[in-house]
């Protein structure tokens, strides 16, 4: 099979597997809208609380929550497979000599090079267009840093061991690369993470804290089932609910820059998360490849 026939079945494949799973979003919903009708029916029949209304109802409602999951799960699927799908129309593209839907470097083209420009290393129509499949900036940068800087003999030769091993694993390359196209890791992604695990702990590392984030949720949990339950007065609810307040505002604090920091990377983190795992479960022999894996 040539590589053309090997895109056009792999295009194929992607496509059936895209309309499997848009099938189960639609079934997915239709479940979930059952899932509503049966306890708005239980609550209408059944309209006394009992422990079968309620029973029924935690069992629906569990059932719910897990056809939420699902759904997402097959969502996170379609979007991963529609990237796919584009992956492969773009390389059918490339085979037919189109490589303007890559990305062509322009921005790493120095100033002063002895041979950049006139070699089309980087540009319009480069050597960098033509190779470059990259999706993070960091992973351009790299590219760009590689074609303008000769390497010496070993390296080449190792990069190459390297290029044939991953040649053999298209579904794992494009995997990876469709990971790293649904939030793509930027130059200030990798700053920022890299300034966060160097920060000084937001709070002091002692046992503390280990023990009062248990101590605190029991303490509040008694008082609320003791009000209910007439064992306290009602006092001492709103004394605690001062209390409470005041400590989390205390906490609220500390936790909100460091929050507000991580809520701008969570996308990117996560797209790292599954490219590491995705790497780390391969079986990669070239020196090169294992030190992603090492």
């Amino acid at each position: 099979m040539n590589v053309q026939d090997n895109y056009q079945q792999r295009i194929h494949e992607i496509r059936q597997q895209l309309a499997v799973l848009k099938r189960k979003k639609s079934y997915f919903a239709w479940a979930r809208l059952l899932n509503i009708s049966l306890i708005i029916l239980t609550w209408y029949y059944w309209p006394e609380l009992n422990v079968y209304t309620v029973s029924i109802t935690l069992l629906l409602l569990i059932v719910f929550v897990r056809l939420i999951y699902a759904d997402l799960a097959n969502r996170s699927a379609i979007g991963h497979h529609e990237r796919l799908l584009q992956i492969n129309e773009d390389e059918t593209k490339a085979l037919n000599g189109e490589f303007y839907q890559f990305p062509n470097g322009a921005a790493y083209l120095p100033k002063e090079h002895p041979y950049a420009a006139d070699m089309d290393i980087v540009g319009h129509a480069s050597l960098f267009q033509f190779m470059n499949r990259t999706v993070s900036e960091p992973g351009a940068g790299k590219l760009s840093e590689w074609l303008l800087n000769a390497a010496d003999a070993p390296t080449i030769l190792n990069r190459q061991e390297s290029v044939k091993e991953l040649k053999e694993k298209m579904p794992f390359r494009q995997n990876l690369q469709a990971y790293g196209k649904e939030y793509p890791i930027t130059n200030l992604s990798v700053q920022r993470l890299q300034a966060w695990l160097h920060e000084k702990p937001a709070f002091p590392e002692n046992s503390h804290w280990k023990w009062l984030r248990y101590l605190l949720p029991a303490i509040a949990i008694i008082i609320c089932i003791g009000t209910m339950a007439d064992w306290f007065p009602m006092n001492v609810f709103y004394l605690a609910l001062v209390v409470f307040g005041s400590i989390a505002f205390q906490l609220n604090k500390k936790i909100a820059p460091v929050h507000d920091r991580l809520s701008k990377m969570a996308a990117q983190f996560e797209t790292l998360s599954v490219s590491i795992r995705s790497i780390e479960a391969r079986k990669l022999s070239v020196s090169l490849t294992e030190k992603f894996t090492g």
